[in-house]
C-alpha cells in the first residue's frame, strides 16, 4: 500500500475525501528504500528514522542484486 500525505488538504474543497487520524509508527510495518540510492544516503535516512523511534525493519531493496548461483554437475 502507498500512502500519500498532503498537509495542506482542506476537506471543505472536496467533500468526497475523508480525513483519518493515523499513527505512522503503528501503521508502517517496514520501510524499503530504492535500490539505486547511495549506501551513505540510505544509512543517513535509516539513522534519522531510528531517531524518530521507528524500530521496525528498514532496508535497501535488493531488487537489482545479482543472484548467487551454485551450478552442480559434471562437465565433459
Amino acid at each position: 500500500m502507498r500512502l500519500l500525505f498532503n498537509g495542506r488538504f482542506k476537506r471543505d474543497r472536496n467533500p468526497n475525501l475523508y480525513q483519518y487520524l493515523l499513527y505512522p509508527l503503528e501503521l508502517i510495518d517496514e520501510i524499503v528504500f530504492d535500490p539505486r540510492i547511495e549506501y551513505s544516503e540510505f544509512k543517513r535516512h535509516k539513522k534519522n528514522l531510528k531517531q524518530f523511534r521507528f524500530n521496525k525493519r528498514i532496508v535497501k531493496s535488493t531488487l537489482y542484486d545479482i543472484p548467487d548461483f551454485n551450478i552442480k554437475g559434471r562437465f565433459i
